[in-house]
């Protein structure tokens, strides 16, 4: 984890950016700035609405900005992702 501030200035930065792998740009920065519900940890709304704009106008990129704007629970396929592998049956993150 890092500081929010922190997080804030690489998404300013890299929203602003091209995307020459737009996918994974988009799912990184989607995980940095996830809603989460906890005041202390989620960028300010200003930070994660610009990114949910630029998300927004990706194909498919719905879902990632809801999950930039409001606290939803990570699904499997995500969660397989940010681990790299799949989790075994019957295995969850919590959060």
């Amino acid at each position: 984890m890092v500081p929010r501030d922190t997080a804030a200035a690489w998404v300013e930065r890299l929203v602003a950016a091209d995307w020459p792998r737009a996918d994974a740009y988009a799912f990184v920065l989607t995980q940095i700035a996830r809603a989460t519900g906890d005041r202390e940890r989620d960028l300010d709304g200003t930070h994660r609405e610009r990114l949910a704009r630029r998300l927004e106008a990706m194909p498919a990129g719905a879902r990632a900005a809801r999950v930039v704007r409001e606290a939803v629970p990570l699904e499997a396929p995500d969660e397989a992702r940010l681990l790299d592998e799949a989790l075994p049956a019957g295995l969850r993150l919590r959060g």
